[in-house]
């Protein structure tokens, strides 16, 4: 079967517009006050610099006459250094949204479809949410709750960690800790949802999410057939007014006045995507709030005809970046030819060319992605980039452009030729030396991806946690230079449901969950949370003047 592409969409190998690949050097070193050229000797350099400093000395005496015959005196600015200090905000009560299992669009435009010989419902859903608080070196772990419309659990187990979970969750959660200590609680969450017939085939999972101003989706489609449900959820106490901005395909999507959404404290809005910007195989959404914050994240589905074609939470990417990184890229074997292969989405949000490069990082280093070394992205467009034919493995997209960017990527397990198949969308994340990832109970296994982008090896110590609230012992791996390490959760301990990580330098990290259904495999990717005690300080500068 061959595919179709727009003439947006890229595979490896096309022929390719070619635009010089980004560079990206060191800021240069200031500039001495009067330098000389490099190909003169050392005494004419002296010479110079004696004239030179004559030179200046009577031009600015000139200067300061010349204003002060004006009537103005106009001080000169002295040179600057730049002070960075580090300034702890005192911590208050963390907030989470942890998504609920994924609807059916037309449950929510309030119709009932009657299949003949197809459910839309399927077998059923198992869904389920897990939330955990830990520990501090110096303080127990947090208390907490895990909240919804019907019942509130207090997260319990030992003084190393407190867990809370629930199955058949039927709506959003709210994940709630106090401070442990003098510092942010150490807390994450995850939601998972389960069905293995109908239209919602798949395995959905996401983390529990953190309440902002913006957020960048990228992902999903609003073709026919397809579906991207906005979800908007605001935890906070004051209404929060939302802007949606989206591009597609083509460039910036009009939007309807569907775009411009109030949501009120503690409660949820749903924004189908396909109503508001109409039909585009490729979109990327920009979700701005005002008046408080809210967690965004959109639920992307497909038919194709009767046979579901996957289902997955895309959830917030790194903001806008000159450089951007995607773990959890796990390749099955694949050829040039298949149909729905994994696909990279990149995005530019900006009114300039951007000239991008795609390397994947994988457990030997890197291997630039045939075709993708010098790509040319149009302003305000977004596109696809296939990744059939690579290498099967556990990778990182590591991506680099010479403008802003937004990416993420989708992967897919597809059975025979009109059979379901699953999807999931993998964001770029943002690097972290100290996070967790929740383990939701029904993937049947789970492999943790550590991505290290630097040019030197970083060791990395994972601390397992089991599902009593214990830890059990602690596994230090080294992850070398611009390379990407595969670790089964299975491998950390019996029992294992979530894992810390500690890392002595930035790293990326997601989980990449699978479970086997009847008729194929389903997947779906979990980015790693930050340790929420990392947002509560915030960095300050100051220029002092130097006098010489």
């Amino acid at each position: 079967m061959t595919e179709n592409r727009t003439p947006a969409e890229h595979a490896p190998g096309d022929a390719l517009a070619a635009h010089p690949a980004p560079e990206h050097a060191a800021p240069a070193d200031p500039a001495p006050e009067h330098p000389a050229p490099a190909e003169r000797s050392t005494s004419r350099r002296r010479v110079l610099r004696r004239v030179g400093t004559a030179a200046s000395g009577l031009a600015l005496l000139g200067a300061v006459a010349a204003v002060a015959v004006a009537g103005e005196m106009t001080p000169v600015a002295p040179a600057e250094v730049l002070d960075v200090r580090t300034v702890a905000v005192p911590p208050s009560a963390v907030e989470r949204m942890c998504p609920g299992p994924p609807v059916l669009a037309t449950a929510l435009a309030g119709e009932d479809l009657d299949y003949d010989e197809f459910d839309p419902e399927g077998a059923g859903t198992a869904s389920r949410v897990d939330a955990l608080a830990l520990d501090r070196a110096d303080a127990d772990s947090a208390a907490g709750t895990l909240a919804g419309e019907e019942e509130e659990l207090t997260l319990e187990g030992t003084d190393e960690a407190r867990l809370a979970g629930t199955d058949g969750v039927t709506g959003w959660r709210t994940l709630t800790a106090e401070p442990s200590g003098d510092r942010a609680a150490f807390v994450g969450g995850a939601s998972a949802s389960r069905t293995e017939s109908g239209d919602l085939r798949g395995l959905f999972a996401a983390p529990c999410l953190v309440p902002a101003t913006t957020s960048w989706l990228v992902g999903g489609s609003t073709e026919t057939g397809s579906s991207a449900q906005l979800v908007l959820t605001n935890v906070g106490q004051t209404p929060a007014t939302v802007q949606v901005s989206a591009w597609g395909s083509t460039g910036a999507l009009e939007t309807s006045a569907g775009a411009s959404v109030l949501v009120a404290p503690q409660a949820q809005e749903v924004v189908l995507l396909e109503a508001v910007t109409g039909a585009d195989p490729r979109v990327a959404v920009r979700v701005e709030a005002d008046g408080g914050q809210v967690s965004a994240y959109l639920q992307d589905s497909e038919l194709r005809g009767l046979v579901p074609a996957g289902v997955s939470a895309v959830v917030p990417s790194a903001e806008p970046a000159r450089e951007v990184r995607i773990p959890g890229v796990v390749l099955p074997e694949s050829g040039a030819a298949d149909p729905d292969p994994a696909r990279v989405r990149l995005v530019n949000p900006g009114d300039t060319l951007a000239t991008v490069s795609v390397v994947l990082l994988g457990p030997d280093g890197e291997l630039v992605v045939p075709g993708a070394e010098a790509l040319a992205v149009d302003p305000g467009t977004v596109v696809d980039v296939s990744l059939a034919g690579l290498p099967a493995g556990t990778w990182t997209l590591d991506v680099r452009g010479d403008a802003p960017l937004v990416a993420a990527a989708v992967l897919t397990r597809a059975g025979a030729e009109g059979e379901p198949l699953d999807r999931a969308w993998a964001p770029a994340t943002e690097p972290l030396s100290s996070g967790l990832v929740v383990l939701p109970g029904l993937a049947d296994a789970a492999t943790l991806t550590v991505a290290n982008p630097a040019d030197t090896a970083v060791d990395v110590t994972l601390r397992p946690v089991t599902a009593d609230g214990e830890r059990v012992a602690d596994v230090v791996v080294s992850v070398p230079a611009r390379s990407t390490l595969a670790q089964d959760a299975a491998e950390l301990g019996e029992g294992v449901v979530a894992v810390e990580l500690q890392a002595g330098a930035p790293v990326h990290v997601a989980a990449v969950l699978t479970a086997q259904a009847p008729d194929g495999e389903l997947v779906a990717v979990l980015p790693a949370s930050e340790d929420p005690h990392a947002a509560t300080t915030v960095a300050l500068s100051r220029r002092i003047p130097v006098l010489h």
